[in-house]
């Protein structure tokens, strides 16, 4: 085989190499990164780990901040969400008919279900301007 016969299946290899790195264990694990990039737009305000079942949200300018929690246990778990904001903000999961809306300078208590695979929040007022939160459960609980 020529050397110019090879640079082709060494990119092939390269690239499966990856993808299989990539991808290992991806079945029942998830990271803040993985998911906001399934669901763009996302305006990315940073990722904290969770430290219990009642969470800390900022709703304002198109974000939620944190955007997405890691390590958050499974159950019934209760966002506390601020809106610092100008306008009207609400926290939507679809999936588990969950729509409440938080008017400016308030602040209103979301209870959502986390099972084994990350729960996506929105903003449906402002889902096209990347208002989208994450949920990532903890592994092993």
């Amino acid at each position: 085989m020529s050397a110019r016969n090879r640079l082709p299946v060494v990119g092939v290899a390269i690239v499966l190499g990856f993808g299989a790195v990539a991808c290992s264990g991806s079945k029942h694990t998830a990271s803040c990164a993985g998911v906001i990039r399934a669901n763009a737009p996302v305006t990315d305000r940073g990722s904290r780990a969770a430290s219990g079942s009642v969470l800390t949200v900022d709703a304002a300018n198109a974000g939620f901040t944190p955007t997405c929690f890691t390590d958050v246990p499974k159950g019934s778990v209760t966002l506390l969400v601020k809106n610092s904001g100008k306008s009207l903000h609400n926290v939507a999961v679809a999936a588990q008919h969950v729509n409440v809306n938080i008017a400016r300078g308030t602040t209103a208590a979301v209870h959502i279900r986390v099972g084994k695979d990350p729960v996506v929040y929105v903003c449906t007022y402002h889902r096209d301007l990347g208002m989208v939160g994450v949920l990532v459960p903890a592994q092993g609980t």
